[in-house]
């Protein structure tokens, strides 16, 4: 889905959020698809707000994991995204992280961005549900991989649960919008959050990222464990070297992870 062209709101924007339905023949087909022809770890059923939906979790190869990564998918995706979601659930396992990847809310096909926004109460109360089922398998250390929207998605879920234990979060191509909705601040999330934060773009991504990432540096100016760095020649959808980010995803975790859990 072409997300960088971004529609209208059509909900009015106040103080709070109202929650939204996510689309249940979407996600059902999306299901479908990956009991079909999914092959990597175990799909499971987690509920949040009395709804049940698809997660796939993805051992570690190694009898005691470094710790657990929830991997969120971009906008209208699937918890088993080709583009990098899938590469991370394969690349991190062997690396030593157990990996938990949840269908995140969706809008029906053809939505504009905005309307996601409503959602994000709704993603917040499953990415909880996905942080839960990792710590009842005995994982102390958690981080958070967002990939554009799922990016957002994990900034909203931090700056409204301060108490979470995660001890780390990547952003992956996260967007700055230009919205009043109070789930689309990007800049004041990133103001307020203080774990080590990975912030990475491509050189050709989305105008909403790309063009903003000076202000994504400026907001996160008193964070001293904030990194960004720019993939030169990669666009949006990271299609050159999958491997490659799924490297650098899991050595900056390797250094930060475990060090943000010991300072909370």
């Amino acid at each position: 889905m072409a997300w960088h062209k971004l529609g209208g709101l059509l909900l009015c924007c106040g103080a709070a959020l109202v929650q939204a339905a996510s689309d249940s023949w979407r996600e059902q087909q999306y299901a479908s698809e990956i009991a079909q022809t999914s092959t990597l770890g175990q799909a499971i059923w987690l509920e949040a707000e009395q709804r049940r939906f698809l997660s796939l979790v993805t051992p570690s190869d190694r009898a005691e994991p470094k710790g657990a990564a929830i991997l969120l998918h971009d906008l209208g995706e699937y918890p088993d995204q080709p583009t990098l979601i899938h590469p991370l659930r394969e690349r991190l396992a062997r690396a030593g992280w157990f990996s938990i990847a949840p269908q995140l809310p969706l809008r029906e096909a053809g939505a504009p961005a905005l309307d996601y926004l409503p959602l994000f109460l709704l993603a917040s109360a499953r990415i909880q549900a996905a942080l839960d089922h990792a710590r009842e398998q005995g994982i102390t250390d958690f981080a958070i991989v967002g990939y554009g929207w799922g990016a957002l998605m994990g900034l909203y879920f931090l700056d409204q649960h301060p108490e979470a234990p995660v001890a780390a979060f990547v952003a992956i191509s996260v967007p700055v919008l230009d919205t009043p909705h109070p789930a689309g601040q990007t800049l004041s999330f990133l103001e307020r959050l203080q774990i080590p934060v990975f912030d990475f773009y491509a050189s050709l991504d989305w105008p909403e990222v790309k063009d903003h990432a000076r202000e994504r540096r400026v907001a996160a100016r008193a964070n001293p464990h904030y990194q960004q760095l720019r993939l030169d020649g990669q666009s949006h959808h990271y299609l050159d070297d999958h491997g490659m980010i799924a490297q650098r995803v899991y050595s900056w975790l390797a250094r930060h992870a475990k060090s943000a859990a010991a300072m909370k």
